[in-house]
């Protein structure tokens, strides 16, 4: 079965499975779903099986394919998937393209932000022309809006902001990139747009099977300061063949000027083919691999010459191609007939990070050679041009050769030659654990396979980690550990375990042999090297563990990042050596703290602590001194922001048992500066799981937050329902506003509070995890205006969205057909008053999907019009027994909103709304008056209103009716003024 999903031009899909239960197997070759970039005919995105919720898929453009194959044998639950378009933050790089509203030409959604941001090669300009335009009219362009900008960013220099029905004029940019927002308001909506760009310049994209294109005023001389890129792509099962003619450069023997590069496949991160700068006349011809190539022509400032031209053609039998599936199947052209002479074909394969390449050879037969100088191929560690050779191999009888990469990734070329040939060859490959890894100046991380998943069982996985120099030592630093822990009976970690040894080797000396959930002290290696084996057996499987290494000049200390570990002197508990020097650098992401908890303690004890002894600083060794310590006593805890430095010393004369230590990352707390950063924990390392994580950010009174995030990667999850950050208009404990809830990948717009605090809460569950955030955060002027006049909310269109009038007569109001309620329900209630009455809401019954937090389905009442400046009055979930306590707005509108996500739902809620008097009124005019006015007002009345005008004005209030009974000194019926 194939499923095409279209969505609006512009926008990508993202597919999310709900459920997942398929017939399992280790390449999927059964049953299986596969996502396809764009039609049947793309690019695989990912084939899945099993049991196991997949992660989300993302297409690259606004077509996916979805195709579902089962077999004769095994069945399953099978699956449940939604797919969204995704409008934000969408990067358009083609020569010409077209953007649409969501839902184009249908009416758009509303409460929707999106932008795209078009890039053309730099010296090329973009222009954009509308061919539809239909977008809910205001004189101001205030509800629904689509602007464009000069430049690459929201801030750039602002050309257009469009609305209405008018086709609004073509736009040009003035550099090689433009900004299109489109946002939409909670009310009408309208077709939307269609909007179509193109580059003026030089560059371009082609998609027939032949064609031409020079560089810029080709023979004359071609002009500074420019890149033109062309994108060739032919159908599938074809090869390009490049033809260079009358090329005249600017020469450089590393073609640092002015040159022509050919590289094979889509973009700028193909292997390069070919780099070109010639000052003479000449002819150059170039074969991709596969059906797409990437040209790219930059000049520089200086001197040039008259360009090329060039000419292709698509040539049948194309090879080789880009896999990232974790399993995958590739073969040599026609096999298992004979493959055809003269081919180059490279295959490009990378699977999740962290992990390595296993490729098996199941048949081969390619032309025997001593030294394969004819036909061969050839395994590549690595995608780069520079990547090391595992082998070079040809020949016959070569079934179940293997090849596993030390990194993620792992390239495969064949090349033959005119003569013989063979049937080929086919290989499978996996993704697998271990390798051997060269530790450099950058933290890297080793992990079970399937992290945080569980482990497979009957698994074994060997990393040697390797100092650049001899003199190199490797610190290692587990961060999790949970693996099946055996009884004392049956032996040390009889079940599953992970060893470190000391040395390059598994024969070398065994350091440890770990397993439970107990976090191993940090281990610096006593040689260059380290080797961790990770081994599991068919029992019992659980999360595995993970750990940071990282390159270290001594025998002990090092770089310690986690959210909490332990580290101890060499030896201890036994004697630490005589001259050593230990420093550890405990580390933390910006906005968190580290916080040193000795447990045990025992140095030579002298005046001063001149000999052996224990110092702290802040950050390095050229900070202040927090504390220097010796003897037997234990220290007190210490907490420093960020970073803390370590050093451990002694000299040549007595020694002691040393110490222990824990060290923890505690995140959370108030923030209080101008200007700062803040970042997961961990980051740019995967974020722990089940985390909450509570910062107040305070800056100086009469300012106000301004967040601009610098990246976010926090796993994605509808109404970011799983792992979250969570801006509050204000403290936590004070019912503040929700400012925003991301998730995702896309950075949101910057954003700002209404005062000097505002409230940041990093929310994760036990599952999938990603590499956090990272926002900066700066204190701006607040800026205050002038009220205007109330005035009745837009009219809402039709669907779950309601305009009611509240009155002193109850009316009802309850979720649509009552009792039950849809999934994905989204309704909102907008309740007025006149005259300023406040406004009363009860709540009778409600039986609504309970969760914490009431993340899945809820009703929030909100005081006011609009939700991001309305102080949220109460979230409800759950089943009631009796009737809620009236909820009253402070003044004369209220705002419920229902929602329900994809799974479970109930009955939903039933319950009346009604005037009550008295409020709070902030309108520069507005009229106020006794219940029921011009009726007699009932028995037992109490009103208060507050009137508040912005500082500088001052209030006058006239009294146009007036009818109370007498009573001596007031003291019944009254009416009270109180100036402030």
């Amino acid at each position: 079965m194939l499923l095409d999903n279209h969505v609006a031009q512009g926008s990508t899909i993202l597919l999310v499975f709900v459920n997942f239960d398929l017939e399992s197997h280790g390449t999927c070759r059964y049953d299986y779903v596969e996502a396809i970039d764009g039609l049947h005919t793309g690019t695989s995105l990912a084939k899945l099986c099993g049991s196991t919720l997949p992660q989300p898929v993302r297409s690259t453009g606004n077509v996916m394919t979805v195709k579902f194959r089962t077999d004769t044998s095994v069945g399953g639950g099978g699956f449940h998937a939604v797919y969204h378009a995704v409008c934000q933050e969408q990067n358009l790089t083609s020569f010409h393209g077209v953007i649409e509203s969501p839902n184009f030409p249908n009416g758009y959604p509303h409460d929707r932000d999106c932008s795209w941001i078009i890039h053309t090669s730099p010296g090329n300009i973009l222009t954009t022309a509308f061919s539809h335009f239909d977008v809910e009219d205001h004189s101001e362009c205030q509800y629904d809006n689509v602007e464009i900008r000069d430049g690459p960013t929201p801030t750039s220099n602002l050309l257009q902001r469009s609305c209405g029905q008018t086709l609004p004029p073509r736009i040009n940019s003035t550099g090689s990139s433009l900004y299109i927002r489109f946002q939409s308001d909670e009310t009408l909506a309208h077709n939307g747009f269609r909007l179509e760009y193109t580059t003026i310049g030089c560059g371009g994209d082609f998609n027939t099977e032949t064609g031409s294109f020079t560089s810029p005023n080709y023979p004359q001389p071609y002009p500074h300061n420019r890149e033109c890129v062309w994108r060739i792509t032919v159908p599938v099962g074809n090869r390009i063949q490049l033809q260079l003619n009358d090329v005249d450069l600017e020469y450089h023997s590393n073609c640092s000027y002015d040159y022509l590069e050919v590289r094979g496949g889509p973009d700028a991160n193909s292997p390069s083919l070919t780099k070109i700068c010639q000052n003479h006349d000449s002819t150059h011809t170039v074969t991709s691999s596969g059906n797409q190539m990437y040209v790219k022509l930059k000049t520089d400032s200086s001197s040039g010459g008259k360009g090329f031209s060039a000419n292709y053609s698509a040539i049948a039998g194309g090879c080789g191609g880009v896999y990232t599936t974790p399993t995958g199947l590739i073969h040599s052209p026609n096999h298992p007939d004979f493959y055809p002479h003269n081919i180059n074909c490279e295959w490009n394969i990378t699977v999740a990070e962290f992990q390595t390449v296993k490729i098996t050879f199941k048949d081969f037969d390619i032309e025997v050679h001593d030294t394969c100088l004819y036909d061969y191929v050839v395994i590549y560690d690595g995608l780069q041009a520079d990547a090391p050779e595992l082998d070079k191999i040809c020949g016959q009888n070569l079934t179940d050769h293997v090849y596993t990469s030390t990194g993620n990734s792992i390239r495969v070329r064949m090349r033959t030659d005119s003569t013989s040939n063979g049937r080929g060859f086919t290989a499978n490959y996996e993704t697998a654990c271990g390798g051997r890894i060269t530790v450099g100046d950058s933290i890297g991380v080793i992990r079970s396979p399937n992290f945080p998943n569980n482990y497979y069982g009957n698994t074994n996985c060997t990393w040697t980690l390797l100092g650049a120099l001899a003199v190199d030592r490797i610190t290692l630093q587990f961060t999790n550990m949970d693996l099946e822990q055996s009884d004392e009976s049956q032996g040390l970690c009889a079940h599953d375990s992970v060893t470190v040894l000391q040395g390059d080797n598994a024969n070398a000396p065994v350091q440890g042999v770990y397993c439970g959930t107990g976090l191993p002290h940090a281990i610096t290696s006593t040689s260059y090297a380290l080797t961790v084996v990770f081994s599991s057996d068919q029992s019992v499987q659980l999360t595995g563990f993970s750990a940071i290494y990282s390159k270290s000049t001594s025998f002990c200390g090092g770089n310690l990042t986690a959210t909490h570990g332990s580290f101890s002197t060499p030896n201890y508990p036994d004697s630490y050596p005589r001259n050593a020097e230990c420093i550890w650098y405990l580390n933390a992401s910006p906005g968190n703290h580290i916080q040193l908890s000795f447990t045990a303690f025992d140095l030579e004890s002298t005046d001063g602590c001149a000999r052996d002894y224990v110092e702290i600083r802040e950050k390095d060794n050229i900070n202040n001194v927090l504390g220097r310590y010796c003897g037997n006593t234990v220290p007190s805890n210490i907490t420093i922001a960020r970073s803390m430095y370590v050093r451990f010393r002694s000299d040549d004369a007595n020694n002691f048992a040393g110490f222990t230590a824990q060290f923890s990352t505690v995140s959370g707390g108030d923030l209080i500066a101008s200007e700062g950063q803040l970042a997961s924990p961990l980051f740019p390392r995967p974020y722990p799981h089940n985390a909450h994580s509570v910062w107040t950010i305070i800056v100086p009174i009469g300012k106000k937050v301004r967040i601009e995030f610098t990246e976010i990667d926090i796993e994605t999850g509808s109404s970011c329902a799983y792992d979250y950050l969570q801006f509050l208009d204000g403290t936590e404990d004070s019912g503040a506003t929700e400012l925003a809830k991301v998730c995702g990948t896309t950075p949101p717009v910057p954003f700002s509070s209404t005062g000097n605090v505002m409230t940041v809460i990093f929310h994760t569950d036990f599952s999938a995890t990603g590499r956090g955030f990272l926002l900066s955060w700066t204190s701006v002027d607040q800026v205050i205006t002038t009220p205007g006049t109330t005035v009745s909310p837009p009219t809402l269109p039709a669907g779950c969205q309601y305009n009611l009038v509240a009155s002193d007569q109850r009316q009802n109001i309850s979720t649509p057909d009552y009792p039950g309620y849809d999934n994905r329900a989204d309704c909102t209630w907008i309740i007025r008053s006149v005259g300023g009455a406040r406004i009363s809401l009860v709540i009778e019954e409600m039986n609504i999907e309970d969760s914490t937090g009431c993340i899945y389905d809820a009703l929030k009442v909100y005081d006011g019009f609009y939700p991001i400046t309305s102080r949220i009055l109460g979230t409800h979930c759950g089943r009631i027994t009796e009737p809620l306590p009236a909820i009253v707005s402070t003044g004369n509108m209220m705002r419920l909103k229902f929602t329900s996500d994809s799974s479970v739902t109930a009955d939903g809620f039933r319950g009346y709304f009604v005037t009550t008097c008295g409020g709070t009124l902030t309108d520069p005019n507005g009229v106020i008056k006794s219940p029921d006015h011009p009726a007699t007002y009932p028995l037992n009345s109490s009103c208060q209103w507050l009137i508040t005008a912005v500082p500088g004005r001052t209030i006058e209030l006239s009294i146009d009716s007036f009818s109370l009974p007498s009573s001596n000194n007031c003291t019944g019926d009254r009416l009270r003024v109180v100036f402030n």
